[in-house]
């Protein structure tokens, strides 16, 4: 079941948010330990499907610079990068990297623009982690047992080149 406030469903709330420019107020962040750094975790019960938060920062066409916080991703046939480097309140960057995840990256267009949000896949509970599945095989962080996992190189390039060509994301809510 899906729920929504306001009466909007997923995509819809997925978009008065970005066009507010801020993240939901169910929302909280908080340091996790040094080696995993920061995460986000619901503030409320989060219903599988609802819209949870958007991968905001700069916006850039075409191949760019890496960083620990640049999503690279293809729409509309060009290449594209999220970099989310910058400290701007945001909390889709904060978001860890799980491979039973309880949320899911999308590409939504608003307004013309291609956006990246994460929906839940499964209900979330209060106090509960959000975490997404980063798209790699082979993480560093996800190699070693008993070893925390920590955020990284899921945003470099070639875990993003891999993720694109692997998975398809759409502004659509079928949970696959």
């Amino acid at each position: 079941m899906m729920r929504s406030t306001r009466g909007l469903n997923p995509c819809q709330e997925a978009e008065r948010q970005i066009r507010m420019g801020k993240d939901k107020d169910n929302l909280r962040w908080e340091h996790i330990n040094t080696s995993k750094g920061r995460g986000v975790f619901a503030k409320s019960h989060i219903f599988k499907g609802a819209f949870i938060l958007q991968y905001r920062g700069i916006l850039r066409k075409g191949y760019s610079g890496t960083n620990d916080y640049s999503y690279h991703f293809r729409h509309g046939g060009s290449h594209y990068c999220i970099d989310a480097s910058s400290e701007d309140g945001s909390m889709g960057r904060l978001v860890n990297d799980d491979p039973k995840p309880n949320g899911k990256m999308k590409k939504m267009k608003v307004d013309g623009v291609p956006q990246l949000c994460i929906f839940a896949v499964k209900d979330i509970m209060e106090g509960q982690e959000i975490t997404y599945d980063y798209g790699g095989v082979d993480l560093p962080w996800r190699s070693s047992p008993g070893q925390e996992m920590a955020k990284g190189l899921h945003l470099g390039y070639e875990v993003s080149v891999w993720f694109s060509k692997n998975y398809s994301v759409t502004s659509q809510l079928g949970m696959t």
